[in-house]
């Protein structure tokens, strides 16, 4: 995942149930912030911003990835179908594509998904650059 982030110039911000986490390619894992520091109101702000929904619950139907260039231009998105599809293999993967598909400034993960998605609406599986 380092030489992914290194690649795309890139850090690696994780917004999870647990907190606000930063990845750079060459530091170690910095906890930005716990759960309980966050302002609830700013991170659903956030998720609306990127088009992510929330389940009954509050957590988000689907984890994504998000690069987001130097001047905050979305570049390239990638949503997995359930939380239990994202580990360290497929943030590398998606990561890998982001590569090919775009040069960035910063990466922006949301985690903490619910295990279905909603009912009727098609579960997405896609890793997408965006122009």
């Amino acid at each position: 995942m380092r030489a992914e982030l290194r690649g795309l110039g890139a850090v690696l911000v994780v917004l999870s149930d647990v907190g606000l986490f930063l990845f750079r390619p060459d530091d170690e894992v910095e906890r930005f912030a716990r759960a309980a520091d966050l302002d609830l109101g700013d991170v659903h702000a956030a998720h609306a911003a990127f088009g992510l929904k929330r389940c009954a619950s509050g957590s988000l139907t689907t984890p994504a990835l998000f690069v987001i260039d130097g001047n905050g231009v979305l570049r390239f998105a990638h949503v997995w179908r359930t939380s239990d599809d994202v580990g360290l293999d497929a943030v590398r993967n998606a990561l890998s594509a982001a590569g090919r598909a775009v040069v960035a400034g910063f990466a922006l993960m949301f985690l903490d998904a619910c295990d279905k998605p909603e009912a009727g609406k098609p579960a997405v599986d896609a890793a997408t650059p965006v122009d």
